[in-house]
């Protein structure tokens, strides 16, 4: 027991008992570096499934769905913030024909309309088609991948430059000296 009768509490507690704000800082960032690298390779690894059982085809860009305020200008979305979402049309290897609208948004038309694109779907699960470009296909995976490599960075890096530096030897108290001495 300590003088105010709290069991386990400390009044004189050293150092090493009290995390300092350069250890939760980066404890906090290293955490979410690591909640971002298991989406990352979660993401990694459902895609290079898909990947493996997808079949190609050739599309066609049919048009687009615009989306406005989705997005800040400095993210993509151009002055207005509206994002543009191709949506492409192909034909199965069986011969049906498919439609979807892909997940990745520009700020422009891009592809244009009528433009021939490469497409990759699972022949038995609608909803997995992807235009064949790097970007769509690999996109997800890269951006959890590139924030956690910059979680961890900032969280190794980040508190060895934070805060005030350890004060150095005082000079001794010169107080009650007459001036001068």
């Amino acid at each position: 027991m300590n003088p105010r009768g709290i069991p386990g509490c400390c009044i004189n507690k050293t150092k090493e008992d009290v995390l300092d704000f350069r250890t939760l800082f980066s404890r906090a960032f290293l955490t979410i570096a690591a909640i971002l690298g298991v989406a990352g390779g979660i993401n990694s690894l459902t895609t290079a499934v898909f990947l493996r059982h997808a079949v190609t085809a050739v599309g066609v860009v049919s048009g687009f769905e615009r989306e406005t305020g989705r997005s800040a200008p400095f993210l993509g979305g151009g002055e207005t913030g509206v994002i543009y979402y191709p949506t492409v049309e192909f034909r199965t290897a069986d011969g049906n024909r498919r439609s979807f609208t892909s997940p990745v948004g520009r700020s422009r038309r891009e592809p244009a309309v009528g433009a021939m694109v490469g497409v990759r779907y699972h022949p038995r699960h609608t909803g997995s088609e992807r235009i064949d470009a790097p970007f769509e296909i690999w996109g997800r995976a890269a951006i959890f991948g590139g924030l956690a490599v910059l979680f961890a960075l900032i969280g190794v890096i980040g508190p060895l430059g934070l805060g005030k530096p350890e004060p150095g030897p005082r000079p001794p108290d010169d107080e009650g000296l007459p001036d001068g001495e």
